[in-house]
């Protein structure tokens, strides 16, 4: 049998395959190998005769040599190019052949015989002459050097692949070349095209009947496809690069995004920008980020917008109009009809059905409750909602929005290829004055091996952002996240007539305390055990140097920068004569969050809590309103002389509203009232009461903090004043004794000075201040003056303790059992208030602990064992 050869007509004679003749054959290569390496003839000689083989045959014609090279492993010219390109690098000939046996089987002959042998003449067209060879190997350094890397890195990473660093440096001195890969997943750069040939009719035709079989283009679709873009043969895009084609800008933006090397040149009107389809699936995410700012533009259009407030009108416009900005898209005066980027829709349409398969596998996995890196683009899909897990550092979770998501790819300073998945969402954040705004961050996913589990119990294995799904567990954090929102717009209600600040109630472990001088999210804050009340007040947080959150979270970040913003914004609005706030170069703010951003709205807000003194982070979640005792001023134990001169003057100072105004401007204005007498005799009492009769905060301090010198009284009581003076806030100075004595030559200079630091902030106070102080041997008389009313309390008679006795058991739960109390015995002991409070406790404690019920029994027991100690006490002491 014949076989005849239809490259060059020659007839070959099969051989017989069995195992002699192949070890033959083998042999023959083997040797002739040896020949064509450069062996001497002598010891090719000596091997054929160790292995049997007649040298004739190895010295054969090219017929022989041609029959035998025709049993030899075909090998593809892709890989012979890659071996190749190895053996340049300077890996070792017994890698490159070690691989290549892997991968296609061949023996080590045969690879390093295909590999060293120069290019036939006549293969792929003429033979390749030196010149363009050189230029072949330069064209990577060059597409490098137009990128502009610096020459020296250049040349030290040719010299780390093998190169000879002088050539490399000639050529890029020389500026020749400008190849491209075309091979490259993020190629992106300008060519010539012809729009005319027939190779982009016919790549269009086929790609139109595909795309009508998937997703049913019209033919005015395919039309609007011709005239925006044209799909070319190698996965490729055309895009015209004319001015004034708002998808060439939008693409141009995209892909040099996605591949941070790509650069584009200048051309002539007939120029297209020639574009990856792998470039764009990878920024196929942002794309339908696009869309979806698209949409939201044109929905506050013609009767959807009907009912819509101008802030939520101005919201939805807002990120659109930011993108056509980016790209010189020209927006009209009036917004009276809808935008759109023409050929939007088709190139996102195109793109996937060009990567159908990737999609649908990428589905199907997401569906099944998993997910790996090539399947994130799909998971985070525009205008779906995620669950920021541990928002700020607080251990919160709180609900973003995804604006865009897009693969990026690149290199790392060292060369090594780099991919990861950004993320761009958002949130509601407050700002000053009671405004709130969008807080937007990007958050990185470096590339994973593998496939993971969606939904790890909650917690996402790992990610950041979570998609919500439509499970029982994410609907009720979507309605929890959704109340917070309702709240947050109540308070921000309360903010009229000047008032600046919400007066609130906050639960155990919901207040996160505020560390001065620390480093870090983790060391920042530590939230307290017990429960308290809160000022909410983000502008005089911000004043006195405490922002939203600490830490270097990049959602805290992110909500830092609207800060800044909106004081560079408030600067601006100040320097115009007319300002709108629905104009298009303004910033966005909500005076009240609309109703389908309310869970968007960030889970804490700043304020000051007067439990632990101290400036922190409180969650929404915890806050609820006071539920204020007014009958605590009505159960106090005073005259009604003093309670009703005590109301009145509360009730009429300047910061409440009444019209006293002192001939100095700022001075006098408020009101100081001075409690004197006895221990437990009811005067701090007193100012809790007139602040639940109020309903306004009462700021409680201790003298011992203010410091021990002049400075740190003024620095500290300062402040304290300020702040409520702000609030309309009680101030009560307990134990406050040292500053009130008088002045002498005698006294400490330290302590003088004290003394008349605390006169000149008491009269220049525009607020309410209660001194209590248990002795006043020797008041100072400037102090006699500046106070508005001092009040002495005396020791309880017995038929006060009997009005203590019954207000503590009432208020203590034992209303149904006072019939069996008798409390004119309870009474006979001279204790004061303070002490009864203690009997009393003392005696629910031994209730509890002989499991028993509260006797008059029990409660003559404790009374006892106090009366015994307050002698024995004073005994000791005198």
């Amino acid at each position: 049998m014949k076989v005849v050869n239809k490259e060059d007509n020659t007839t070959i004679t099969p051989t017989l395959k069995h195992k002699n003749s192949s070890i033959s054959n083998k042999s023959v290569k083997k040797l002739r190998l040896m020949l064509k390496a450069g062996a001497p003839l002598g010891a090719v000689e000596q091997k054929a005769k160790l292995e049997g083989v007649d040298m004739a045959i190895v010295l054969s014609s090219s017929s022989d040599e041609n029959n035998v090279n025709n049993e030899m492993t075909k090998i593809p010219d892709i890989l012979i190019k890659k071996y190749k390109r190895m053996l340049k690098a300077g890996i070792t000939m017994d890698r490159v052949q070690q691989l290549a046996s892997i991968e296609t089987g061949a023996s080590p002959e045969e690879v390093e015989f295909i590999v060293t042998a120069d290019p036939p003449a006549g293969v792929g067209g003429a033979e390749m002459s030196e010149e363009v060879a050189h230029q072949k190997r330069m064209t990577k350094f060059l597409r490098m050097q137009r990128a502009g890397i610096p020459v020296i890195a250049i040349a030290n990473a040719a010299r780390l692949q093998g190169f000879d660093v002088d050539e490399v440096t000639a050529a890029l001195e020389g500026g020749s070349g400008s190849g491209s890969d075309s091979s490259s997943p993020v190629n992106v750069v300008v060519e010539d095209v012809n729009e005319n040939t027939d190779q982009n009719l016919t790549a269009i035709d086929g790609t139109a009947e595909e795309m009508a079989g998937k997703i049913h283009v019209t033919n005015e679709k395919v039309a609007s496809i011709r005239s925006h873009f044209t799909l070319l043969e190698g996965k490729k895009m055309a895009f015209p690069s004319a001015r004034g084609c708002n998808l060439t800008d939008l693409v141009r933006k995209m892909a040099q995004t996605v591949a941070k090397t790509s650069r584009f040149h200048s051309g002539s009107a007939q120029n297209e920008i020639i574009v990856d389809v792998m470039t764009l699936f990878h920024a196929l995410g942002a794309l339908k980020g696009v869309q979806f700012a698209r949409d939201e533009f044109n929905c506050t259009i013609g009767e959807q917008a009907l009912g819509m407030s101008e802030e939520l009108a101005f919201s939805k416009r807002h990120g659109f109009t930011e993108i056509a900005r980016s790209i010189g898209m020209v927006l009209p005066d009036s917004f009276d009809e809808a935008m759109d980027i023409d050929g939007l829709d088709e190139l996102v349409s195109s793109i996937e059905t060009t990567k159908m398969n990737d999609l649908v596998r990428a589905k199907a996995l997401l569906v099944d409750g998993y997910y790996d890196f090539d399947s994130l683009h799909l998971m985070y899909s525009p205008g779906s909602f995620v669950v920021a897990k541990h928002a700020g550092g607080g251990g919160i979770d709180s609900v973003c929005q995804v604006l865009w998501g897009r693969y990026t790819q690149g290199k790392t300073i060292l060369g090594k290829p780099m991919k990861y998945f950004q993320l761009c969402v958002r949130y509601v954040v407050p700002l000053l004055d009671g405004k709130a705004t969008f807080a937007e961050t990007v958050q990185g996913i470096e590339m994973f091996e593998g496939i993971r589990v969606l939904d790890g119990g909650g917690a996402g294995l790992g990610l950041s952002f979570v998609p919500l799904t439509d499970n029982k567990r994410d609907g009720i954090l979507l309605k929890q996240c959704s109340s917070r929102g309702i709240v947050y717009n109540r308070i921000v209600n309360e903010r009229k007539d000047g008032k600046t600040y919400s007066y609130m109630e906050y639960e155990k472990g919901c207040f996160n305390q505020k560390r001065s001088g620390s480093f870090g999210a983790r060391n920042a804050s530590v939230a307290l055990a017990s429960g308290g009340r809160v000022v909410l007040d983000l502008d005089a947080a911000t004043d006195n140097g405490h922002s939203l959150s600490i830490g270097r979270d990049d959602m805290i970040e992110g909500l830092k920068m609207k800060v800044k913003e909106y004081k560079l914004h408030l600067k601006l609005a100040d320097a115009k004569e007319h300002s709108s706030s629905s104009s298009s170069g303004d910033m966005l703010l909500f005076s009240q969050l609309p109703e389908e951003y309310l869970a968007l709205a960030w889970p804490t807000l700043v304020g000051f809590s007067l439990t632990s003194k101290s400036w922190g982070d409180v969650s929404i979640d915890g806050l609820k309103e006071i539920d204020f005792d007014e009958s605590i001023f009505e159960r106090l134990v005073l005259p009604d002389t003093r309670k009703h001169m005590i109301k009145a003057l509360v009730k009429h100072t300047s910061c409440a509203g009444g019209g006293f105004r002192d001939l100095v401007k700022g001075k006098g204005e408020g009101t100081v009232f001075l409690l004197y007498g006895e221990p437990g005799c009811g005067k701090t009492l007193t100012a809790e009461a007139i602040a639940e009769l109020l309903r306004r905060p009462l700021y409680s301090v201790s003298m011992g903090t203010l410091g021990t010198t002049a400075d740190e009284l003024e620095r500290r009581l300062g402040e304290i004043l300020q702040l409520c003076a702000r609030w309309d806030a009680l101030v009560l100075l307990d134990e406050a004794d040292s500053f009130l004595e008088a002045r002498s030559s005698s006294s400490s200079l330290e302590r003088n000075a004290m003394v008349s630091v605390m006169l000149r902030l008491c009269e220049y106070h525009q607020g309410i201040l209660f001194l209590t102080s248990n002795r006043i041997d020797s008041l100072d008389p400037a102090f006699q003056t500046r106070i508005t009313l001092a009040l002495r309390y005396e020791s309880l008679s017995m038929e006060g303790r009997s009005k203590v006795w019954e207000n503590l058991l009432l208020k203590s739960g034992y209303e149904s059992n006072m019939q069996s109390f008798d409390l004119n015995e309870l009474s006979k002991p001279a204790l004061n208030g303070r002490e009864i409070k203690n009997a009393l406790r003392l005696a629910m404690a031994l209730a509890v602990d002989e499991q028993s019920d509260l006797t008059q029994k029990v409660l003559l027991k404790s009374v006892s064992i106090v009366s015994e100690y307050k002698v024995s006490m004073s005994k000791d002491w005198s």
